[in-house]
């Protein structure tokens, strides 16, 4: 079996994706609002974020084709989507896979 990790930043993207589908520029301005992130950046790292986890086969991602920006769901607006409670500072989203339930508890994810 394979376990999956999030930190807080992923955790908050993960969980506004739950609420409110968005495209990569769209959970890119989530950073930047929540955590005052500077735009390009943070679209990188929403995008690879995206990128990882649907590689792991955890999100759909629609219209990523012919140079669209990919978006899990459909668009909603901002608005509709609670920021998170900050407990710390600004890390970059990580997904981290185990294949080892011992390995996921002890990692403290």
């Amino acid at each position: 079996s394979e376990y999956f990790g999030l930190n807080a930043t992923a955790t908050a993207l993960w969980q506004s994706l739950a609420t409110s589908p968005a495209t990569t520029d769209e959970l890119g301005e989530r950073l930047v609002g929540w955590f005052d992130q500077e735009a390009a950046a943070a679209v990188s790292q929403a995008t690879s974020f995206v990128e990882q986890a649907h590689a792991a086969g955890l999100l759909a991602v629609l219209g990523a084709e012919a140079g669209e920006h990919p978006m899990v769901g459909e668009a909603a607006t901002p608005a509709d989507v609670a920021p998170p409670a900050r407990t710390g500072p600004y890390e970059a989203p990580t997904l981290v896979k185990f294949g080892d339930l011992d390995a996921l508890i002890l990692s403290g994810e």
